[in-house]
């Protein structure tokens, strides 16, 4: 019987999606914590607010301009994604500023996650399908995606 075989993620859009995929298990996890679990929260909310932050900056320095550039409506598109990540920002920020025992706390994490996940969705189900047909090394913008995240932390 052949051993599976792992999948490693070798164009840009595959890391792309690994980073939502555990963007979205971590907003799970949050959402799974019991209310008196603060300790756990805050550090999970400390996690990922340095991993989405370094998303955040990776593909607004390698894949926004190439959506601006080759795809239709390509401005549009980043234009639009470039306020969901400054929202992201402003509630990374605030999270960061309040205390886990902050009876807003589990509700403003819950905006994040939300606003991620939409994010997320239109990416996945709509700018992706789109950029894979542009004729452009996903493989090299791969490479270039995680020299940037390297910068950044």
């Amino acid at each position: 019987m052949n051993a599976p075989v792992k999948m490693i993620p070798t164009t840009v859009i595959d890391l792309l999606k690994i980073d939502h995929f555990k963007a979205k298990e971590c907003f799970d996890y949050f959402a799974a914590l019991g209310d008196l679990d603060f300790k756990i929260k805050e550090k999970v909310m400390k996690q990922m607010a340095l991993d989405l932050m370094t998303h955040l900056v990776a593909e607004e320095n390698v894949l926004y301009p190439l959506i601006a550039k080759h795809l239709p409506h390509g401005p549009a598109l980043v234009s639009e994604s470039i306020v969901e990540h400054d929202r992201a920002r402003h509630l990374i920020q605030k999270l960061g500023g309040m205390s886990p025992f902050d009876p807003l706390y589990d509700c403003t994490f819950k905006k994040l996650a939300e606003l991620m996940c939409y994010h997320i969705e239109e990416e996945e189900n709509y700018i992706f399908p789109l950029l894979e047909h542009v004729d452009l090394d996903f493989e090299e913008l791969a490479i270039e995606l995680q020299k940037v995240k390297k910068m950044v932390v």
